[in-house]
C-alpha cells in the first residue's frame, strides 16, 4: 500500500511516529542520512534496526497488531516490502549471534521508547485541547486562541493557563 492510499490521520501518525524513530536512529549511529543507499555496515545495521523497531515495537493498542505493515514501512524508507522482509530476517540473524548488535539495539530501543512516549503525550494533549475548545463557550475559546497566538506556548503551558480563572485570563491577554 502506498502512502497516498493511507487515510489522512494515519499519514500524520506515520510521519510523526516514524520521524521520531528515524531521527533517533540517525543520531544514535551518527549518520548523515539513514535511508542513504549504502552498503556500509553501520548504515545497513541502522536501517535493519529501524525496520525491526517500526514493525515489531510500534503496536496498535486496540488490536495488538503492528501499527505499520511492511509495505508502509518500506514506502516510508523508499524501499519495497521485500527489502523490509530481508531486513527483518537479517536483523533476527544478527540479533541472535552478535552481542554488540543486541546491546546497541537495546540502548536504541530504550531511547526511542522514551521519545515516542513524549510524542504520544503531546498528541494526547492536543486532542484534549481541541476537545476543551469545542466544549468551551465562545468567549473562553476566543481568549484561549488569543493567548496561544500572542505567546506561542508549549502544550503544558496551555493546560496550566486553562486552569486560571476568567479574571486572570483577561488580564493575561491584555
Amino acid at each position: 500500500m502506498s502512502q497516498s492510499k493511507l487515510s489522512a490521520s494515519k499519514k500524520v501518525l506515520m510521519k510523526k511516529t516514524l520521524g521520531v524513530v528515524q531521527n533517533t536512529v540517525t543520531k544514535f549511529f551518527a549518520l548523515d542520512e539513514l535511508f542513504k543507499r549504502s552498503r556500509v555496515r553501520r548504515y545497513v545495521e541502522a536501517r535493519q534496526m529501524f525496520a525491526h523497531y517500526c514493525f515489531v515495537n510500534i503496536i496498535n493498542k486496540s488490536t495488538g497488531k503492528p501499527m505499520f505493515n511492511k509495505s508502509e514501512i518500506g514506502s516510508y524508507m523508499n524501499y519495497d516490502h521485500a527489502s523490509i522482509v530481508h531486513s527483518l530476517k537479517s536483523f533476527e540473524n544478527l540479533h541472535c549471534v552478535d552481542v554488540d548488535y543486541r546491546n546497541d539495539f537495546e540502548s536504541l530501543s530504550n531511547k526511542i521508547d522514551r521519545k515516542l512516549l513524549l510524542v504520544e503525550t503531546e498528541l494526547r494533549l492536543k486532542d484534549e485541547l481541541i476537545e476543551y475548545i469545542e466544549k468551551s463557550d465562545k468567549e473562553t475559546a476566543k481568549d484561549l486562541f488569543r493567548y496561544i497566538v500572542r505567546n506561542k506556548p508549549n502544550l503544558v503551558d496551555i493546560f496550566d493557563y486553562r486552569n486560571y480563572d476568567s479574571k486572570n485570563m483577561t488580564t493575561t491577554l491584555n
